[in-house]
């Protein structure tokens, strides 16, 4: 593969980072190989986390690359918060816009499982779109929109997006300032969620 930028989604190097938001402190890291990797993040407790998994067989970055994930979260409802975990599949593709702008498109089918409220299981569609802005040798933007909606009849929609500046000190390390927001309904419940992130990237 070759040499991508430390906020690259396609990314394949090993990487450590942190952030801190208004939850608390998340930690993360990566193991990397030649067309693949595998990436986990956990929030400091253990509450919340999740697992990737990317599979990259193009040399040129062009086409498509193939993910897959589970990711454990909670729904709100009436009857109060229940665990939620999530399994995807899906591809991604990369695009080269004008103005040094990377698009990554990311179309995935997930399913969702809510402990002790089987009647809210679901399966979804999702779309994200990820633009990574490189101004110069030090600093860069990254944009991330998504969405998600239930296929079977269930009233579930899920969005967010996230910017960020971030600025590289090395090849290896660079920290990032991020807002974020994030939207959740299952059925009649909805929760809606702003954050600010401070975080450390570090790859090797």
């Amino acid at each position: 593969m070759p040499d991508r930028h430390i906020a690259d989604p396609l990314n394949l190097n090993t990487a450590l980072g942190m952030g801190l938001d208004t939850n608390g402190l998340n930690i993360g890291g990566q193991l990397g190989f030649a067309q693949q990797r595998i990436n986990a993040t956990s929030a400091l407790d253990g509450d919340t986390w999740q697992i990737n998994y990317l599979y990259s067989p193009l040399s040129s970055g062009q086409g498509w690359h193939f993910s897959a994930g589970v990711e454990h979260n909670h729904t709100y409802t009436q009857e109060g918060k229940f665990n939620r975990y999530r399994y995807r599949l899906g591809a991604i593709n990369e695009t080269n816009l004008a103005g040094n702008i990377k698009l990554f498109s990311q179309l995935s089918a997930d399913y969702v499982d809510i402990e002790q409220q089987s009647q809210l299981n679901n399966g979804g569609a999702n779309l994200s779109f990820t633009f990574l802005k490189v101004w110069n040798e030090r600093w860069y933007n990254q944009l991330i929109a998504r969405g998600t909606m239930a296929l079977d009849g269930h009233d579930r929609y899920q969005a967010g997006a996230k910017i960020t500046l971030g600025y590289r000190l090395s090849r290896q390390w660079s920290w990032e300032l991020a807002y974020r927001y994030d939207f959740d309904k299952v059925e009649r419940v909805e929760n809606e969620e702003t954050s600010w992130v401070f975080g450390v990237r570090s790859q090797f």
